[in-house]
């Protein structure tokens, strides 16, 4: 049932115990047999104690364990930040609050102003990862390495601890440092936890901080520890997960043992020979070896395309042919950096009624407020309903009385609005008669546009574009993002001959049956048959800043971050690299993937005798001569 490996790893009896587990090795298996191995040799459930990092791993660990016992108790499962938030209700504060994410931004936005010309929703994101970060270094403000000036970083953590001081809010690195301070100033409430838990299983230790692992050395120094994770699939540096904990084990805890699981499950050779070769690039992990299971060879394709929008006509031509031999859509998954990637091929699925299924819950373009409220207005456009009106009338720039409402509330909701109020005519203000005049008069011109008009009426004529920019100012939300989302909408919705139309595709592609699309980070953990890395290049390294406030990317991170998508897919795997990413120029692909095929020079395009370059030529100078090129023959796309 299990390999000599897991084998070693579930009767290990080290005090100490690191068990490094590659990709789809099987360590939940290994965790959950490690659990039933300890109850079997003697240890009360309740004297386990297992931590993971998210409550839907927490959830599914009990589950598993309990089909498998046979036991009315089990042992204790809890997320870091859950079993801290029990201690701290248990003995220093039961009547605190976590504070939310709201409150942080919009705080952190003030003080920023002091510094900022222009405080951004990305900056003050940007910005509070690296007070996490800070806080979970467990280092002073002069021993912490950050490219954020000193006094800024300074100033903005003393004040918020003052704000959450007085408010007596806690956020989740409080919880940290305050059991931690707990344990080193109250020894007999540390013993009672020392006793209470004879054993502790950390699962993705790799996400592991500084100031979590301060307390898993002090509360396990009387209990044996088994930790569970992979250094490599370290992708949360901006919470402050530190890779070299698990590299220094050994050196940390006296007599530890590391244990490796060596053989992958999951993926075919070719995609495990591609994954080791990229992920061997980096320095800060434990040399390890990773290995096949499976006999088959797979495939590694990495194409280059002219422009980001050739990707999607590529992936959906894929996806059509390969379901023909029965691959299903949930079998598939396109994975990206940041979510800005999936925009540029989103259309050409919802206009070949491709299923899709967001991978990032909270995270769906067409969910955002802004762009339902202009799908809304195109449909009061073609139906103006009562129902439809009230979705729109306080975002346009006439004024309507509560008298309206109070009209219209009296009838079905897909009653015209117009004529209801035309039969109601008598009974509203001067005001009221001559705004739906007004809003009467638009409607009927803008019933005879295309949409692309239509949309810049309501943007500008009905007046929702100063609606949005109040709500921009309010919410502290980034305008130029915001525009951009609005432009990729405008430029989907237009290859649709009506809302109705559009409306009703999306209807259809939204599916936890369709093709799955996520960031990286939201595909942690899954495996699918054919995966689609797409817009794969290299990332800027910094991100600037007014006022010289930048944040630097970790190459050895992004390494990392390409190595978890990688690696999740099982029979093939496709890297794409346009040259044109939102109408510029890129030439750097990823070098990741010159890593993986062990060709450095992997897409690099020498730019020294360009003089200029669009999508269909180059214009360049061979030996002081003008040259022109198509720019596909130039950069060799087939």
């Amino acid at each position: 049932m299990f390999d000599e490996y897991q084998n070693n790893a579930i009767f290990s009896n080290e005090d100490k115990v690191l068990l490094v587990a590659a990709p789809g090795s099987g360590k939940t298996t290994v965790i959950i047999e490690k659990l039933m191995y300890l109850v079997s040799s003697g240890f009360k459930e309740d004297s386990i104690l297992l931590i993971t990092f998210t409550k839907k791993a927490c959830e599914n660990m009990r589950e598993r364990f309990d089909k498998l016992s046979k036991s009315s108790t089990s042992p204790h499962f809890y997320t870091f930040h859950a079993l801290f938030y029990k201690i701290i209700r248990d003995n220093i504060n039961s009547n605190f609050e976590i504070i939310t994410d709201e409150n942080i931004q919009k705080f952190l936005s003030d003080i920023l102003k002091n510094y900022i010309d222009f405080v951004s929703e990305y900056k003050i994101q940007s910005f509070m990862c690296e007070i996490i970060r800070f806080n979970a270094s467990n280092q002073s403000i002069d021993e912490f390495e950050t490219r954020l000036p000193k006094h800024i970083l300074k100033d903005a953590i003393e004040r918020y601890k003052s704000y959450k001081l007085f408010n007596n809010l806690y956020d989740f690195d409080d919880l940290e440092r305050e059991v931690l301070r707990l344990f080193k100033d109250r020894n007999d409430i540390l013993e009672f936890y020392r006793d209470k838990f004879k054993y502790i299983l950390v699962d993705e230790f790799q996400d592991c901080n500084n100031v979590q692992f301060e307390i898993l050395k002090m509360l396990s120094i009387k209990s044996k520890l088994f930790c569970v994770g992979d250094d490599d699939q370290s992708i949360y540096k901006f919470r402050g997960a530190n890779p070299s904990i698990m590299v220094s084990f050994c050196d940390v805890f006296e007599g530890a043992k590391k244990y490796y699981l060596k053989y992958n499950y999951r993926s075919k050779h070719s995609i495990i020979n591609f994954s080791r070769n990229v992920i061997e690039n980096n320095r800060i992990r434990n040399k390890k070896q990773l290995c096949g299971n499976k006999k088959e060879e797979g495939e590694v394709i990495c194409k280059k395309f002219l422009e980001d929008t050739d990707q999607g006509k590529y992936i959906v031509d894929d996806i059509e042919n390969l379901q023909k031999s029965g691959v299903n859509l949930c079998d598939f998954a396109v994975l990206y950096r940041n979510h800005k990637d999936s925009f540029s091929i989103l259309s050409e699925f919802i206009k070949r009624n491709i299923k899709i299924n967001f991978l990032d819950s909270d995270f769906n373009i067409f969910e955002i407020f802004y762009i339902k409220d202009i799908i809304n207005f195109l449909k009061f456009i073609d139906n103006p309903t009562i129902n439809n009106f009230k979705e729109i009338y306080n975002k346009v720039t006439f004024l309507f009385s509560r008298r309206v409402n109070q009209i219209i509330n009296k009838f079905d909701y897909d009653s015209n609005f117009f004529s209801v109020i035309d039969a109601n005519f008598d009974k509203i203000s001067c005001n009221d008669k001559r705004s739906i005049f007004s809003l009467k008069k638009m409607i009927k011109r803008f019933r005879k546009y295309p949409i692309d008009s239509r949309i810049n009426g309501i943007l500008n004529k009905l007046g929702y574009s100063l609606y949005l920019d109040n709500i921009i100012t309010q919410k502290k939300l980034n305008k130029a993002e915001v525009n951009y989302f609005i432009e990729y909408f405008y430029n989907v919705i237009t290859k649709f001959k009506s809302v109705d139309e559009f409306s009703k595709n999306i209807r259809l592609i939204n599916s936890t049956h369709g093709v799955n699309f996520g960031t990286i980070h939201s595909s942690k953990g899954m495996e699918f048959r054919c995966v689609y890395i797409i817009n794969a290049r290299d990332m800027d390294r910094e991100m600037n800043f007014k006022n010289n406030i930048n944040i630097f990317y970790d190459e050895e991170e992004e390494r990392r971050i390409f190595y978890v998508g990688i690696t999740r897919a099982i029979d093939s795997l496709k890297i794409l690299s346009p040259y044109f990413i939102e109408g510029r120029f890129n030439n750097r692909l990823s070098r990741f993937i010159g890593e993986g095929l062990m060709d450095s020079d992997y897409g690099n395009i020498d730019t020294c005798n360009i003089k200029k370059i669009s999508k269909n030529k180059v214009l360049l100078y061979v030996d002081g001569k003008r040259k022109s090129l198509d720019t596909k023959d130039y950069l060799e796309i087939t």
